[in-house]
Protein backbone atom coordinates (compact mmCIF):
# COMPACT_ATOMS: atom_id res chain seq x y z
CA UNK A 1 0.00 0.00 0.00
CA UNK A 2 2.78 2.42 -0.31
CA UNK A 3 4.18 2.31 3.64
CA UNK A 4 7.17 0.26 3.08
CA UNK A 5 8.16 -1.65 6.32
CA UNK A 6 10.84 -0.58 8.22
CA UNK A 7 12.25 -4.27 8.21
CA UNK A 8 12.80 -4.35 4.65
CA UNK A 9 16.53 -2.16 5.32
CA UNK A 10 17.23 -5.23 8.31
CA UNK A 11 17.79 -8.32 5.76
CA UNK A 12 15.26 -11.15 4.71
CA UNK A 13 11.79 -11.47 6.11
CA UNK A 14 9.36 -14.33 6.68
CA UNK A 15 6.61 -11.63 6.82
CA UNK A 16 4.43 -13.13 3.70
CA UNK A 17 4.11 -16.23 5.06
CA UNK A 18 2.96 -15.16 8.61
CA UNK A 19 -0.08 -14.78 7.77
CA UNK A 20 -2.03 -17.62 6.41
CA UNK A 21 -1.62 -21.43 6.57
CA UNK A 22 -3.58 -22.12 3.37
CA UNK A 23 -4.96 -19.03 1.36
CA UNK A 24 -8.90 -18.74 1.92
CA UNK A 25 -10.89 -18.21 -1.11
CA UNK A 26 -12.06 -15.09 -1.65
CA UNK A 27 -15.92 -15.33 -0.37
CA UNK A 28 -14.78 -16.19 3.15
CA UNK A 29 -12.19 -13.13 3.35
CA UNK A 30 -14.64 -10.92 1.77
CA UNK A 31 -17.76 -12.05 4.32
CA UNK A 32 -15.81 -10.36 6.97
CA UNK A 33 -16.17 -7.27 6.43
CA UNK A 34 -17.24 -4.78 9.20
CA UNK A 35 -21.45 -4.45 9.37
CA UNK A 36 -21.14 -1.89 11.87
CA UNK A 37 -18.71 0.25 13.72
CA UNK A 38 -17.33 -2.74 16.08
CA UNK A 39 -14.90 -0.51 17.21
CA UNK A 40 -17.38 1.46 19.00
CA UNK A 41 -20.39 -0.66 20.78
CA UNK A 42 -22.23 2.60 21.34
CA UNK A 43 -22.81 3.17 17.53
CA UNK A 44 -24.62 1.64 14.73
CA UNK A 45 -23.65 2.43 10.96
CA UNK A 46 -25.90 5.17 9.32
CA UNK A 47 -28.37 5.21 12.85
CA UNK A 48 -28.08 8.67 14.90
CA UNK A 49 -26.84 7.84 18.83
CA UNK A 50 -29.54 7.60 21.09
CA UNK A 51 -28.45 11.24 23.19
CA UNK A 52 -29.01 12.87 26.66
CA UNK A 53 -30.35 16.01 27.40
CA UNK A 54 -27.32 17.69 27.75
CA UNK A 55 -26.70 16.60 23.92
CA UNK A 56 -24.10 14.06 24.92
CA UNK A 57 -24.40 10.29 23.83
CA UNK A 58 -26.68 7.91 25.83
CA UNK A 59 -23.87 6.45 27.71
CA UNK A 60 -21.98 9.25 28.66
CA UNK A 61 -21.21 8.86 32.13
CA UNK A 62 -22.69 11.67 34.97
CA UNK A 63 -19.46 12.94 36.17
CA UNK A 64 -17.54 12.37 32.38
CA UNK A 65 -16.33 9.56 30.10
CA UNK A 66 -17.78 6.57 27.98
CA UNK A 67 -19.54 4.07 30.49
CA UNK A 68 -19.60 1.10 29.76
CA UNK A 69 -22.89 -0.75 30.43
CA UNK A 70 -22.29 -4.06 29.00
CA UNK A 71 -22.54 -6.47 32.44
CA UNK A 72 -21.57 -9.64 30.77
CA UNK A 73 -18.66 -8.40 29.15
CA UNK A 74 -17.14 -6.98 31.99
CA UNK A 75 -17.75 -10.17 34.34
CA UNK A 76 -15.59 -12.21 31.86
CA UNK A 77 -12.77 -9.60 31.39
CA UNK A 78 -12.69 -9.13 35.27
CA UNK A 79 -13.03 -12.71 35.55
CA UNK A 80 -10.30 -13.62 32.76
CA UNK A 81 -7.94 -10.28 34.22
CA UNK A 82 -7.81 -11.78 38.00
CA UNK A 83 -7.02 -15.79 36.46
CA UNK A 84 -4.62 -14.20 34.51
CA UNK A 85 -2.47 -12.12 37.49
CA UNK A 86 -2.36 -15.33 39.24
CA UNK A 87 0.05 -16.40 36.41
CA UNK A 88 1.49 -13.42 35.29
CA UNK A 89 1.98 -11.60 38.98
CA UNK A 90 0.78 -8.63 40.79
CA UNK A 91 3.27 -7.18 38.02
CA UNK A 92 0.88 -7.24 35.52
CA UNK A 93 -1.23 -4.10 37.65
CA UNK A 94 2.10 -2.40 38.50
CA UNK A 95 2.79 -0.07 35.24
CA UNK A 96 3.87 -2.84 32.95
CA UNK A 97 3.59 -2.70 29.29
CA UNK A 98 0.24 -4.54 27.82
CA UNK A 99 1.77 -4.28 23.91
CA UNK A 100 4.44 -6.80 24.85
CA UNK A 101 2.08 -8.71 26.85
CA UNK A 102 0.36 -12.01 25.87
CA UNK A 103 -3.46 -11.89 26.84
CA UNK A 104 -5.79 -14.20 27.08
CA UNK A 105 -8.21 -14.52 23.64
CA UNK A 106 -11.48 -13.54 25.68
CA UNK A 107 -9.87 -10.11 25.90
CA UNK A 108 -10.22 -9.60 21.91
CA UNK A 109 -12.72 -7.88 19.85
CA UNK A 110 -12.85 -9.95 16.10
CA UNK A 111 -10.63 -7.19 14.24
CA UNK A 112 -6.99 -5.80 14.11
CA UNK A 113 -5.57 -2.52 15.17
CA UNK A 114 -5.25 -1.60 11.97
CA UNK A 115 -9.08 -1.75 11.43
CA UNK A 116 -9.76 -0.28 14.32
CA UNK A 117 -7.85 2.98 13.16
CA UNK A 118 -9.77 2.87 10.17
CA UNK A 119 -12.80 3.01 12.33
CA UNK A 120 -11.37 6.17 14.14
CA UNK A 121 -10.94 8.09 10.41
CA UNK A 122 -15.29 6.85 9.62
CA UNK A 123 -16.04 10.81 9.61
CA UNK A 124 -13.19 11.88 6.91
CA UNK A 125 -16.26 11.86 3.99
CA UNK A 126 -17.78 14.39 6.27
CA UNK A 127 -15.19 16.75 6.92
CA UNK A 128 -11.93 16.03 5.10
CA UNK A 129 -13.45 16.25 2.29
CA UNK A 130 -15.31 19.74 3.06
CA UNK A 131 -11.95 21.04 4.39
CA UNK A 132 -10.86 20.20 1.15
CA UNK A 133 -13.17 22.39 -0.87
CA UNK A 134 -12.52 25.65 1.55
CA UNK A 135 -10.56 28.43 0.57
CA UNK A 136 -10.56 30.14 3.63
CA UNK A 137 -8.11 28.43 6.28
CA UNK A 138 -9.97 29.17 8.69
CA UNK A 139 -12.82 27.65 7.62
CA UNK A 140 -10.69 24.48 6.77
CA UNK A 141 -8.98 24.38 9.81
CA UNK A 142 -12.11 24.15 11.61
CA UNK A 143 -13.06 21.09 9.87
CA UNK A 144 -9.80 19.27 10.19
CA UNK A 145 -10.46 20.10 13.97
CA UNK A 146 -14.09 18.87 13.82
CA UNK A 147 -12.89 15.27 12.25
CA UNK A 148 -10.17 14.93 14.81
CA UNK A 149 -12.58 15.51 17.92
CA UNK A 150 -15.47 13.54 16.29
CA UNK A 151 -13.23 10.50 15.50
CA UNK A 152 -12.50 10.48 19.23
CA UNK A 153 -15.83 8.81 20.51
CA UNK A 154 -15.65 6.00 17.82
CA UNK A 155 -12.36 4.75 18.61
CA UNK A 156 -13.36 3.59 22.01
CA UNK A 157 -13.82 0.04 22.20
CA UNK A 158 -14.55 -2.07 25.46
CA UNK A 159 -12.19 -4.58 23.85
CA UNK A 160 -8.58 -5.41 22.99
CA UNK A 161 -8.17 -5.29 19.18
CA UNK A 162 -5.23 -7.97 17.93
CA UNK A 163 -1.80 -6.77 17.61
CA UNK A 164 -0.53 -6.35 13.77
CA UNK A 165 1.93 -8.36 12.12
CA UNK A 166 4.67 -6.82 10.89
CA UNK A 167 4.03 -6.44 6.97
CA UNK A 168 0.29 -7.01 7.60
CA UNK A 169 -2.18 -4.26 5.91
CA UNK A 170 -5.67 -3.24 5.73
CA UNK A 171 -6.88 -1.41 2.46
CA UNK A 172 -10.28 -0.05 2.56
CA UNK A 173 -12.24 3.22 0.85
CA UNK A 174 -15.18 5.34 1.30
CA UNK A 175 -18.39 5.44 -0.41
CA UNK A 176 -16.99 9.85 -1.67
CA UNK A 177 -14.29 7.77 -3.12
CA UNK A 178 -11.77 8.02 -0.47
CA UNK A 179 -9.03 5.63 -0.48
CA UNK A 180 -7.35 4.53 2.95
CA UNK A 181 -4.15 2.04 3.33
CA UNK A 182 -2.84 1.18 6.33
CA UNK A 183 0.42 -0.77 6.97
CA UNK A 184 2.63 -2.42 10.04
CA UNK A 185 5.59 -1.16 9.36
CA UNK A 186 7.28 -2.11 13.03
CA UNK A 187 7.26 -4.57 15.62
CA UNK A 188 8.66 -3.71 18.72
CA UNK A 189 7.92 -0.93 19.81
CA UNK A 190 4.79 -1.23 17.53
CA UNK A 191 4.26 0.79 14.47
CA UNK A 192 1.69 1.77 12.06
CA UNK A 193 1.91 3.61 8.80
CA UNK A 194 -0.98 5.12 6.81
CA UNK A 195 -1.83 6.95 3.97
CA UNK A 196 -5.23 8.10 3.06
CA UNK A 197 -6.08 9.79 -0.41
CA UNK A 198 -9.10 11.92 -0.70
CA UNK A 199 -11.28 12.27 -3.90
CA UNK A 200 -9.34 12.82 -6.69
CA UNK A 201 -6.69 13.60 -4.52
CA UNK A 202 -7.99 16.58 -2.80
CA UNK A 203 -6.11 15.81 -0.27
CA UNK A 204 -3.44 13.74 1.49
CA UNK A 205 -3.58 12.70 4.88
CA UNK A 206 -0.34 10.20 6.40
CA UNK A 207 0.91 9.34 9.61
CA UNK A 208 2.31 6.88 12.33
CA UNK A 209 0.49 5.79 15.24
CA UNK A 210 2.91 3.70 17.89
CA UNK A 211 0.17 2.39 20.72
CA UNK A 212 1.25 1.91 24.06
CA UNK A 213 -0.58 0.99 27.32
CA UNK A 214 0.04 0.11 31.09
CA UNK A 215 -2.26 -0.80 34.08
CA UNK A 216 -2.22 1.30 36.80
CA UNK A 217 -4.07 -0.81 39.24
CA UNK A 218 -7.64 -0.06 38.51
CA UNK A 219 -6.87 1.75 35.42
CA UNK A 220 -5.08 1.38 32.08
CA UNK A 221 -3.24 4.39 30.48
CA UNK A 222 -2.81 4.29 27.10
CA UNK A 223 -2.07 6.41 24.01
CA UNK A 224 -1.59 6.96 20.11
CA UNK A 225 1.73 8.59 19.88
CA UNK A 226 2.87 9.94 16.66
CA UNK A 227 1.97 12.91 14.30
CA UNK A 228 -1.18 13.02 11.98
CA UNK A 229 -0.35 15.44 8.62
CA UNK A 230 -2.70 16.63 6.11
CA UNK A 231 -1.60 17.98 3.15
CA UNK A 232 -4.27 19.94 0.61
CA UNK A 233 -3.65 20.95 -2.73
CA UNK A 234 -2.76 24.31 -2.38
CA UNK A 235 0.13 23.83 -0.28
CA UNK A 236 -1.96 23.88 3.15
CA UNK A 237 -0.45 21.69 5.89
CA UNK A 238 -2.19 21.30 8.93
CA UNK A 239 -0.75 18.67 11.89
CA UNK A 240 -1.77 17.93 15.49
CA UNK A 241 -1.53 14.93 17.94
CA UNK A 242 -3.72 12.81 19.79
CA UNK A 243 -4.70 13.51 23.92
CA UNK A 244 -4.09 10.81 26.45
CA UNK A 245 -7.03 8.17 27.11
CA UNK A 246 -7.65 6.72 30.36
CA UNK A 247 -9.48 3.48 31.16
CA UNK A 248 -10.67 3.48 34.86
CA UNK A 249 -12.77 0.91 36.69
CA UNK A 250 -10.67 -2.29 34.77
CA UNK A 251 -11.11 -4.52 38.03
CA UNK A 252 -13.83 -3.45 39.66
CA UNK A 253 -16.35 -0.13 39.91
CA UNK A 254 -18.00 1.15 36.71
CA UNK A 255 -16.16 1.04 33.42
CA UNK A 256 -15.00 4.85 31.91
CA UNK A 257 -13.30 5.57 29.37
CA UNK A 258 -11.83 9.44 28.57
CA UNK A 259 -9.40 11.49 27.22
CA UNK A 260 -7.33 13.72 29.16
CA UNK A 261 -4.72 16.70 28.64
CA UNK A 262 -3.92 18.90 25.10
CA UNK A 263 -4.85 18.69 21.61
CA UNK A 264 -3.21 21.20 19.65
CA UNK A 265 -3.35 21.62 15.74
CA UNK A 266 -1.01 23.89 13.51
CA UNK A 267 -1.38 24.93 10.62
CA UNK A 268 2.09 26.39 9.92
CA UNK A 269 1.14 28.01 5.96
CA UNK A 270 -0.90 30.44 7.93
CA UNK A 271 0.04 30.47 11.29
CA UNK A 272 -3.06 29.59 12.83
CA UNK A 273 -3.06 26.97 16.17
CA UNK A 274 -5.78 25.41 18.11
CA UNK A 275 -5.09 24.41 21.57
CA UNK A 276 -8.05 21.86 22.83
CA UNK A 277 -7.53 21.12 26.54
CA UNK A 278 -9.88 17.71 28.00
CA UNK A 279 -11.42 17.98 31.29
CA UNK A 280 -10.33 21.75 31.91
CA UNK A 281 -11.58 21.59 35.71
CA UNK A 282 -9.45 19.34 36.69
CA UNK A 283 -6.74 20.73 38.59
CA UNK A 284 -5.39 17.94 40.69
CA UNK A 285 -6.38 15.56 43.00
CA UNK A 286 -5.75 17.74 46.32
CA UNK A 287 -7.28 21.43 44.99
CA UNK A 288 -10.07 18.79 43.67
CA UNK A 289 -10.94 17.81 46.69
CA UNK A 290 -11.21 21.08 48.97
CA UNK A 291 -12.44 23.12 45.51
CA UNK A 292 -16.38 24.26 45.85
CA UNK A 293 -16.69 25.32 42.20
CA UNK A 294 -18.91 23.25 39.92
CA UNK A 295 -16.86 20.76 37.56
CA UNK A 296 -18.12 20.20 34.34
CA UNK A 297 -17.97 16.30 33.48
CA UNK A 298 -14.31 15.65 32.33
CA UNK A 299 -15.51 14.18 28.79
CA UNK A 300 -15.79 18.45 27.72
CA UNK A 301 -13.15 20.66 26.50
CA UNK A 302 -12.48 24.37 25.89
CA UNK A 303 -9.75 25.94 24.41
CA UNK A 304 -9.34 28.69 21.63
CA UNK A 305 -8.58 29.01 17.81
CA UNK A 306 -5.68 31.87 17.33
CA UNK A 307 -3.06 33.23 14.58
CA UNK A 308 0.50 33.78 15.81
CA UNK A 309 4.27 33.21 14.87
CA UNK A 310 6.33 30.38 16.65
CA UNK A 311 7.16 31.78 20.16
CA UNK A 312 4.59 35.09 19.77
CA UNK A 313 4.06 35.79 23.90
CA UNK A 314 0.41 34.32 24.80
CA UNK A 315 -1.25 38.10 25.47
CA UNK A 316 0.10 39.29 22.34
CA UNK A 317 -1.85 36.52 19.68
CA UNK A 318 -4.83 37.77 17.82
CA UNK A 319 -7.91 35.25 19.27
CA UNK A 320 -10.18 34.22 16.54
CA UNK A 321 -12.62 32.20 18.31
CA UNK A 322 -13.07 30.55 21.33
CA UNK A 323 -14.18 26.60 21.34
CA UNK A 324 -15.85 24.70 24.07
CA UNK A 325 -17.74 20.69 23.79
CA UNK A 326 -17.13 17.49 24.67
CA UNK A 327 -16.01 14.57 22.70
CA UNK A 328 -19.23 12.54 23.21
CA UNK A 329 -21.56 14.94 21.53
CA UNK A 330 -20.47 18.28 20.08
CA UNK A 331 -18.01 20.89 19.11
CA UNK A 332 -18.61 24.59 18.95
CA UNK A 333 -15.94 27.19 17.52
CA UNK A 334 -17.15 30.56 17.92
CA UNK A 335 -21.00 31.08 17.50
CA UNK A 336 -21.04 28.15 15.23
CA UNK A 337 -21.53 24.15 16.09
CA UNK A 338 -19.09 22.34 14.10
CA UNK A 339 -20.39 18.75 14.85
CA UNK A 340 -22.89 17.42 16.43
CA UNK A 341 -22.85 13.54 17.25
CA UNK A 342 -26.62 13.36 15.97
CA UNK A 343 -26.44 15.13 12.96
CA UNK A 344 -22.89 14.32 11.73
CA UNK A 345 -22.63 10.47 11.08
CA UNK A 346 -19.60 8.43 11.00
CA UNK A 347 -19.09 6.20 8.04
CA UNK A 348 -17.71 2.49 7.78
CA UNK A 349 -14.98 2.12 5.64
CA UNK A 350 -15.45 -0.67 3.16
CA UNK A 351 -12.73 -3.36 2.77
CA UNK A 352 -11.30 -3.57 -0.90
CA UNK A 353 -12.54 -6.44 -2.96
CA UNK A 354 -9.37 -8.13 -3.34
CA UNK A 355 -7.02 -7.38 -0.68
CA UNK A 356 -3.25 -7.64 -0.45
CA UNK A 357 -2.46 -11.35 1.03
CA UNK A 358 -1.23 -9.29 4.05
CA UNK A 359 -4.63 -7.87 4.56
CA UNK A 360 -5.85 -8.43 8.33
CA UNK A 361 -8.97 -10.36 6.72
CA UNK A 362 -6.67 -12.57 5.97
CA UNK A 363 -5.78 -13.61 9.41
CA UNK A 364 -7.13 -17.00 11.37
CA UNK A 365 -6.82 -16.13 14.56
CA UNK A 366 -9.04 -12.97 13.92
CA UNK A 367 -11.77 -15.28 11.23
CA UNK A 368 -12.31 -17.78 14.15
CA UNK A 369 -12.93 -15.44 16.82
CA UNK A 370 -15.81 -13.75 14.39
CA UNK A 371 -16.78 -16.82 13.76
CA UNK A 372 -17.24 -17.73 17.70
CA UNK A 373 -14.66 -20.43 17.51
CA UNK A 374 -12.64 -19.84 20.69
CA UNK A 375 -10.41 -22.18 20.70
CA UNK A 376 -9.05 -22.84 17.11
CA UNK A 377 -8.63 -18.53 17.43
CA UNK A 378 -6.51 -19.21 20.54
CA UNK A 379 -4.67 -21.99 18.60
CA UNK A 380 -4.29 -19.69 15.70
CA UNK A 381 -3.05 -16.38 17.67
CA UNK A 382 -0.42 -18.51 19.63
CA UNK A 383 0.81 -20.18 15.84
CA UNK A 384 1.36 -16.56 14.53
CA UNK A 385 2.79 -15.21 17.82
CA UNK A 386 5.28 -17.69 17.90
CA UNK A 387 6.19 -17.50 13.67
CA UNK A 388 6.02 -13.50 14.28
CA UNK A 389 8.88 -14.17 17.19
CA UNK A 390 11.22 -16.24 14.96
CA UNK A 391 10.74 -13.77 12.38
CA UNK A 392 11.81 -11.24 14.93
CA UNK A 393 14.99 -13.77 15.90
CA UNK A 394 16.11 -14.36 11.94
CA UNK A 395 16.30 -10.02 11.60
CA UNK A 396 18.29 -10.22 14.77
CA UNK A 397 20.90 -12.76 13.57
CA UNK A 398 21.40 -10.95 9.88
CA UNK A 399 21.64 -8.06 11.81
CA UNK A 400 24.68 -9.19 13.88
CA UNK A 401 26.26 -10.60 11.01
CA UNK A 402 26.11 -7.57 8.79
CA UNK A 403 27.66 -5.79 12.14
CA UNK A 404 30.44 -8.40 11.85
CA UNK A 405 30.93 -7.96 8.00
CA UNK A 406 30.88 -4.51 7.79
CA UNK A 407 33.39 -4.37 10.92
CA UNK A 408 36.07 -6.78 9.10
CA UNK A 409 35.61 -4.62 5.46
CA UNK A 410 36.26 -1.44 7.56
CA UNK A 411 33.20 0.16 7.95
CA UNK A 412 31.02 -0.25 4.81
CA UNK A 413 27.36 -0.93 4.49
CA UNK A 414 26.37 -3.63 1.99
CA UNK A 415 24.44 -6.68 2.89
CA UNK A 416 26.59 -9.26 3.85
CA UNK A 417 27.69 -11.95 1.77
CA UNK A 418 25.58 -15.10 1.71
Amino acid sequence: PGCRAVGADAGPSLAPSLFFMASPSLTTVDSYTLPSLTGAGHLKANEPPKVQEDKRLEDAHAHGGLLCRDQNLLHVQRSVVWEFCKHLGTNLLDGKDLVRTTLPIEMFEPQSFLQRLALEWSHAPCFLTAAAACKDPVERLKHVVSFAVAGLHVSCGQRKPFNPILGETFQATFADGTILMVEQVLHHPPVSSWQIFGPDESYYYYGKAEFSGAFRGNSMKCRRHGTNHIVFKDGTRVSWVQPWCYIRGVLWGERVSEFVQLMDFHDETHDLTVELHFNPDDHGFIRNLFSRAIRRPSDYCVGEMYRAKPGTPKDQREVLAKISGTWLGWLDIGEERVWDVTRDLPEVPLPVMNPLPSDSRYREDLRYLAEGDMDLAREYKHVLEEKQRYDRRLRKDYKKEAKKQRKHRGGSRSSPRP
